[in-house]
């Protein structure tokens, strides 16, 4: 039998990031790195191909991990998923050692967040994050970032912040992170999931549209209060008066001045309660009332809904119908409008 190291490293590149690909776990990844050190060195740069983080001390960790490698082999990261299951704020009784805890961990949080994105920028194609708690920005382009999906408080790309204070993962490329316009140069799908302390929706969605502008192909909103909201905001997105002459081309009320020319699909869901909750074994909604709960934000890349959807497929005719927003944990790209 012949040995493993004769088989040319094109196809092991082809065979490691499948098998890397684990929810973000990085559990195959390290079995493999440890196997040998020829898998070391092969797994090395798929090993970390897909990653969640639901916790501050693992976002830490990885960090911490990071720093002790060779500047010329960075971690390279396709798939990120970042949310903050341990945040205090649930806790109880409130003290003032507990706000006090709270303002240093949101600011560990965002320095934190700051450095793992800019860590994964390179490679970066798909984002998400879900963060209810502590309002995070992003400071640096994020050049081959396709697709995003964004849960949380604030949502302000490009915003005139300090950078990170971690110089290690600083960029020096000079990739405008001071114009907007290139922060996200290749976004084509944008899911935004409305929170209670990102109401009104007009500042929650301006600016990260806006910086995609140019690129971004299909926009998706959901938790809107109710289907009478959702029908309104479809009005807003899409006026009738305008969709001979441009369609999808301007948000007009809305966003005035917003021109989005390759937007081809908008979707707006609305949150299903009481008695608007599908029947059993029918198209369950991930967007429920609330997403304090962990389970309610790791359920964002997964599972069947029902919403209203706008398309140019179907002559810009609004409908209700079954969308399937199936995505494989991070393996492939969300199935925006299978039909």
């Amino acid at each position: 039998m012949s040995n493993v190291a004769s088989i040319p490293a094109d196809i092991w590149s082809l065979i490691l990031p499948l098998a890397c690909t684990d929810g973000g776990r990085m559990r195959t990844g390290k079995s493999l790195a440890l196997t040998s050190s020829f898998f070391y060195v092969q797994a090395y740069h798929f090993r970390f191909y897909s990653l969640a983080f639901d916790k501050l001390v693992q976002i830490e960790s990885f960090l911490a991990y990071a720093r002790r490698q060779p500047r010329d082999f960075p971690p390279r990261i396709t798939h990120l998923h970042i949310s903050y299951t341990d945040h205090p704020s649930s806790r109880s009784p409130w003290s003032w050692r507990t706000i006090a805890q709270i303002a240093d961990l949101d600011v560990r949080f965002r320095r934190a967040f700051d450095s793992l994105l800019r860590l994964a920028a390179p490679n970066l194609q798909t984002l998400c994050v879900a963060e209810d708690w502590t309002p995070v920005i992003i400071q640096c382009s994020l050049p081959r970032l396709t697709e995003l999906t964004w849960m949380g408080s604030t949502f302000l790309p490009g915003a005139n912040t300090p950078p990170s204070s971690d110089s290690r993962f600083a960029r020096t490329d000079n990739e405008a992170d001071e114009d907007n316009i290139h922060i996200f140069p290749a976004l084509e799908r944008i899911h935004i999931v409305l929170s209670t302390l990102s109401r009104p929706i007009s500042s929650t969605l301006l600016r990260p549209l806006e910086v995609a502008a140019h690129t971004l192909t299909h926009a998706r909103i959901s938790n809107v209060d109710s289907a009478a909201q959702g029908m309104k905001m479809v009005d807003t997105l899409i006026p009738n008066d305008h969709i001979e002459q441009s369609p999808f081309a301007t948000f007009i009320g809305l966003f005035p001045s917003l021109v989005l020319p390759a937007l081809c699909h908008v979707a707006i869901q609305y949150t299903l309660r009481g008695e608007n909750k599908p029947e059993a074994g029918g198209p369950q909604s991930f967007v429920s009332a609330s997403f304090d709960a962990h389970d309610g934000k790791t359920a964002l890349w997964k599972g069947k809904t029902v919403g209203i959807i706008a398309s140019n497929s179907t002559d810009f005719i609004v409908v209700h119908t079954e969308i399937n927003w199936v995505t494989m944990n991070f393996n492939t790209l969300i199935q925006w409008l299978k039909q």
